[in-house]
């Protein structure tokens, strides 16, 4: 008996079980470890994601004391045009540091607390915001974005004779004055705008004027005539009876710090701004100023200066 189990103890088999066995629990583990660790994600469809991979932000929760209204938004590129699907923030207005509602759609219905907001539009050739949009405790507010171009057409114009003098102009989209959309020196001008609202500057040597609220839509064309605030200045030096020609500078009246004009000559007509200026003529051996020309727009001063010995 003893040699029986001596044997048993080292048949073949139990050496196998001793070698074997252990190693493939081993690698069976490291298999099914492995295994996990290599899971694939959850699809984009399953996850909510957007077309292009990157989830919609979360809603701002709403206060359940807060009274609420309800904000409908189509998007569209021109007024009778197709729907336009399109990536949309919703921000409360002057907050733009965390949206309210983001997503990808072309209609949007949502309720929102009563306030004010802005809605940052994009496609993959257009970026618009529609700001100000009001939204009222228990009211719908529906709005129409547009995000194709319209046409703006200008013409500057002398108040005096209706005619179109060249000024340098720069448009800005109403509520950005810090990002020139185009600006230019012409008489007239035509420039493909998005759908909106815009504010432009006008400026000359002598002054300058803005003309606010000028609305483009999607597939007009808007034709605007700015008559420019701007009169004359004609003005003569004589000496002896005869023209005579001098240095001459333009100055508002009182802030001789920098000349609107400075020039040599002795008949000159000069586009002004409306306003009071001073004039300052000097030749060899004196010096002469003539104060408080008053202009009004579309006027014409006549000034002679007479240079006694």
């Amino acid at each position: 008996m003893p040699e029986q189990r001596d044997r048993a103890k080292t048949s073949p088999a139990a050496i196998a079980a001793i070698f074997v066995v252990p190693p493939i629990l081993f690698l069976v583990a490291v298999l099914l470890w492995r295994g996990c660790a290599q899971a694939p994600p959850p699809s984009a469809h399953a996850s909510g994601a957007e077309p292009d991979g990157q989830a919609p932000a979360p809603r701002a929760p709403v206060s359940p004391d807060a009274r609420t209204g309800t904000l409908r938004l189509r998007f569209l590129d021109v007024p009778g045009g197709a729907a336009q699907t399109v990536s949309y923030a919703i921000y409360a207005s002057q907050v733009q540091d965390a949206p309210v509602e983001s997503d990808y759609r072309d209609t949007v219905e949502t309720k929102l607390a009563a306030g004010t907001y802005d809605v940052l539009c994009q496609t993959r050739a257009t970026e618009k915001w529609a700001r100000g949009i009001q939204v009222r405790a228990d009211e719908t507010t529906e709005q129409t974005i547009f995000l194709g171009n319209g046409t703006l057409h200008l013409t500057f114009l002398d108040a005096q004779d209706g005619q179109p003098v060249n000024t340098s102009y720069a448009i800005y989209a109403q509520g950005d004055r810090d990002t020139k959309l185009d600006s230019d020196h012409q008489r007239e001008t035509t420039v493909d705008l998005l759908d909106g609202t815009y504010d432009i500057l006008c400026q000359w040597p002598t002054g300058r004027k803005w003309v606010e609220d000028v609305r483009v839509t999607a597939g007009e064309q808007t034709d605007a005539g700015i008559a420019l605030d701007l009169g004359r200045l004609h003005f003569q030096v004589y000496r002896e009876g005869d023209l005579m020609n001098v240095s001459y500078q333009i100055y508002p009246t009182g802030r001789h710090d920098e000349a609107l004009a400075d020039d040599f000559g002795k008949d000159r007509v000069l586009l002004l701004a409306a306003g009071r200026y001073d004039l300052h003529c000097e030749w060899d051996g004196g010096e002469t100023w003539v104060r408080e020309i008053a202009i009004a727009p579309g006027q014409t001063v006549k000034q002679v200066v007479t240079i006694e010995e």
